[in-house]
């Protein structure tokens, strides 16, 4: 054969070697792309809120639902594997008000932060979790009386949130558990006040909600001074009634800014 023509075989090879590798490439490249969230989303070395994500999923109240319910913005149709961000950019936050509407429309400040104008205020998630969201009648529920100091304590012992925000109490969390309500034994079945039970404010529908927690300097607050035997009084009914019927309960009423209150006297 002429060197021309062992050239030209040579080539040939080469282009069917490149060809062939060219097809395995492509096909193994469809193999690999994702059909489902845990394709990818199932390193169970990789902690997500204490356990591999689709695993706490399925034990939690959004069991029923797909991880695109929440995540809408995410599409199997648009990865892009060859990226290290598949998803394109950053995933936008949940919308959680798009099925929990009463709960959006209570939450409008949480102390003195506002809804759409801070950063740090607490999501949906602080509170309640991500992919392990429970009933707060669950006692696994990170908002179950049990827990919820514990739930509060993530950003109320937090010096930098405190620092940046002038948090007007930085030891909050220390005093509630030196206090009687603050002792009850942990897992205890008895009924002691946690956070919510004095801070929760009327939502929208009038009933009280830990969405709507005002600061103390708030006029509307349960925990303002004018408003702060009435919040005592919802647990402590006869020690209230004593009170209103009493001089300093009377001067209250008289709209005497320093009639004494609850605090005044029990801290």
């Amino acid at each position: 054969m002429c060197r021309a023509g062992l050239i030209g075989s040579a080539l040939t090879a080469t282009a069917v070697v490149v060809a062939v590798l060219v097809f395995m490439g492509v096909a193994s490249a469809q193999e690999e792309v994702p059909r489902a969230c845990t394709d990818c989303h199932e390193d169970t070395t990789r902690a997500w809120e204490g356990g591999v994500f689709q695993d706490l999923l399925a034990g939690s109240s959004h069991s029923a639902l797909d991880c695109t319910d929440c995540h809408e913005s995410i599409s199997m149709d648009e990865l892009n594997m060859a990226s290290p961000k598949p998803h394109g950019g950053a995933v936008p936050p949940v919308a959680c008000g798009e099925c929990h509407e009463d709960e959006a429309d209570a939450y409008i400040k949480h102390g003195r932060l506002e809804v759409g104008t801070d950063a740090d205020i607490p999501t949906c998630s602080s509170c309640h979790g991500a992919h392990h969201i429970l009933p707060s009648t669950d006692r696994r529920s990170s908002v179950h009386p049990n827990n919820l100091c514990t739930t509060c304590k993530a950003c109320h012992t937090d010096m930098n949130l405190i620092k940046d925000h002038n948090v007007l109490r930085d030891e909050p969390i220390k005093l509630y558990k030196g206090s009687v309500h603050g002792r009850r034994p942990e897992n205890s079945s008895c009924v002691a006040a946690t956070c919510a039970n004095c801070h929760s404010e009327s939502g929208p529908q009038g009933q009280a909600s830990a969405h709507r927690i005002l600061s103390a300097t708030d006029p509307n607050s349960t925990v303002s001074r004018p408003h702060l035997p009435n919040t005592c009084g919802v647990c402590h009914r006869s020690e209230w009634e004593d009170y209103e019927a009493g001089i300093h309960g009377q001067l209250a009423k008289r709209g005497e800014t320093d009639a004494p209150v609850c605090t005044d006297c029990h801290g």
